[in-house]
């Protein structure tokens, strides 16, 4: 369960070195940006890639949908918050914008490339620290443990909730007063759930013989699998 979409398009058929390379590039134009030309500019370029990376546009916006409000809810609270500064409101709602951009920079890249391709290029960006000594094995670890437990978690969670339902406890439709106090009935097993993974993954790499740092081959080879289209 990952964000990727493959629709067959420009982005996704691109070199994903050269894709991300290009989206770090726009990341850190992004915050260089302090006019609201430029931001609006931006925001236009970046609904251009979303047209051009062929992801169903209500799809996208759903996608979006919590993180803006979360962004809403703390701009909401900023302003309730905030002293009467001079332009102090233009420039929080300026923030905002850039915020706004960035997320959507951010999923376009996550939509348009698979997670096992961006970890593959994140360990072979560490190799070149290996040759002073570092040891970039625990690094790499731990991103693929998250990119394969987070998923996981949403999905027993999911299974959870439906369970829930089933047998009256409706968290969705609960009142919010409810909805908190009940939380922690669905906390708890998920919980549960990790580690008993966590504890299935242990014994599964033991097994395997899973040394940290270990020279290891991959099943297609890196410029290959790199450059191919991502059509699995």
């Amino acid at each position: 369960m990952t964000m990727f979409l493959n629709t067959k398009s420009l982005l996704h058929t691109l070199n994903p070195r050269f894709k991300v390379l290009f989206f770090l590039i726009l990341l850190i134009l992004l915050f260089f940006i302090n006019t609201w030309v430029g931001i609006f500019i931006c925001l236009f370029f970046l609904l251009i890639l979303v047209l051009i990376s062929k992801i169903p546009f209500l799809l996208f916006i759903s996608r979006l949908k919590i993180p803006i409000l979360m962004f809403v809810f703390m701009f909401i609270i900023q302003l309730l918050l905030m002293p009467n500064i001079s332009n102090g409101y233009e420039d929080l709602f300026f923030a905002f914008m850039r915020l706004i951009n960035l997320v959507i920079l951010v999923y376009i890249l996550l939509l348009t490339t698979s997670i096992s391709t961006l970890l593959l290029i994140f360990e072979n960006s560490l190799k070149p620290l290996q040759k002073i000594g570092l040891k970039t094995g625990a690094w790499v670890l731990v991103f693929k443990m998250i990119s394969r437990f987070v998923p996981s978690l949403f999905i027993e969670a999911h299974i959870i909730l439906k369970a829930q339902a089933s047998r009256g406890l409706d968290i969705k439709t609960a009142p919010l007063v409810k909805k908190l106090s009940l939380i922690g009935a669905l906390l708890l097993p998920v919980f549960v759930a990790a580690i008993k993974r966590t504890d299935e993954m242990a014994n599964s790499m033991a097994v395997r013989g899973f040394v940290l740092n270990q020279k290891r081959t991959h099943f297609q080879v890196v410029k290959d699998e790199l450059s191919q289209n991502e059509t699995n």
